[in-house]
């Protein structure tokens, strides 16, 4: 039975086109926070979209080539679905909302709203609460980068490039948050404050 699924997704489109979904990842943790499955599609919204996000794309460790050798929108939204299924009693954990609400766009179609834990949301807590966060004019603190929290949390890690990159990022993020969450010294703290409700 997995304890948690973290979803991520890649995007393409700006301007005219709402974001197209062109990479998405899974990375199911076992009980012990460690990786015991993960899936990874690639979608080809087509050219039109492609074009313009070419350069960020490759930034970001996605390869256009790959995305144009990609299944259809609805075969990859398809496939993550069945991934998904297979694995619904698990916790949803993700690094943003945005990537849940490209998920609930058809084709994707997942269920709206999905709900689920922010990693970044999480993190920007325990900084904050400890002080390595800086807050603005306004009191807002600024959502820092994987990068930033896997130093804050003493993770030797890079972040990883394209989806399930990124995926196994957070995933070893959301591992290490959860080990301080259980710490002696953090047993006082109210764990409602960082859990939202599940929505698998």
């Amino acid at each position: 039975m997995p304890y948690a699924i973290v979803m991520a997704v890649e995007t393409a489109g700006s301007g005219l086109y709402t974001p197209q979904i062109v990479e998405a990842a899974a990375v199911v943790l076992g009980p012990s926070l460690h990786e015991i499955e993960h899936f990874r599609v690639v979608a080809n919204p087509g050219d039109d979209v492609l074009g313009q996000d070419s350069e960020t794309l490759l930034r970001r460790g996605v390869l256009v080539e790959e995305i144009r050798a990609g299944a259809a929108p609805d075969e990859a939204a398809r496939r993550y679905r069945e991934f998904l299924g297979k694995h619904s009693t698990g916790t949803v954990v993700h690094r943003s909302r945005r990537g849940l609400d490209a998920l609930s766009r058809p084709p994707w179609g997942l269920p709206k709203p999905r709900t689920g834990e922010d990693v970044v949301q999480a993190a920007m807590e325990l900084m904050s609460d400890s002080g390595a966060l800086d807050a603005d004019s306004r009191g807002a603190f600024r959502r820092p980068t994987l990068s930033e929290i896997a130093k804050f949390l003493d993770l030797s890690l890079e972040p990883g490039r394209g989806s399930l990159g990124c995926a196994r990022t957070v995933a070893a993020i959301y591992a290490a948050i959860v080990a301080r969450r259980n710490s002696p010294e953090l047993g006082v703290m109210n764990e409602a404050k960082w859990v939202m409700e599940d929505g698998l």
